[in-house]
């Protein structure tokens, strides 16, 4: 029995560790801005009377204004000027804190997730590398500008 709680806690104190979200201090600067922005657009434009459509139209301004992270708008606002070496860079950065990040969101300010870098990832390897993933057999989007995998950061390479 003591065997079996001890196991318990020690796989708790695990997954706790392995739960710390990656915070990004530019997405946490931009994060409060869009907080800030939606606070006073819903007063300016939704009144005491807020609606779903009223709300709608604000978090749709939000989002142009301020692209959320994994987003196409925010990867083309971001990366769609980079060179091939560039990019390559950018996607071993990506990689790296794809490995820090964690999978689900705490919704912090700043929180990145690994679904919005693998999606950054793959829109810089389709968009600026122009690297067909299937043709390579591509399983993460860590790779370099002749789409060979990085080294440390893709687990087949």
């Amino acid at each position: 029995m003591k065997k079996i709680a001890l196991a318990l806690i020690l796989g708790g104190v695990s997954i706790a560790v392995n739960a710390a979200p990656y915070i990004d201090a530019a997405t946490a600067k931009t994060d409060k801005s869009r907080k800030a922005f939606i606070k006073s657009e819903m007063i300016k434009q939704c009144g005491k009377k807020a609606s779903y459509s009223c709300e709608g139209k604000v978090l749709d301004t939000a989002n142009a204004k301020f692209p959320l992270r994994g987003s196409k708008a925010y990867s083309e606002l971001n990366y769609k000027k980079l060179s091939k070496a560039e990019a390559a860079a950018k996607l071993r950065e990506l990689g790296v804190a794809y490995n820090k990040a964690s999978a689900f969101s705490d919704n912090k300010d700043g929180e990145v997730k690994k679904s919005d870098l693998e999606s950054e990832g793959w829109w810089i390897v389709k968009n600026v590398l122009r690297i067909d993933r299937y043709r390579y057999q591509l399983v993460m989007p860590w790779v370099n500008e002749k789409g060979i995998p990085l080294k440390g950061l893709n687990p087949s390479a």
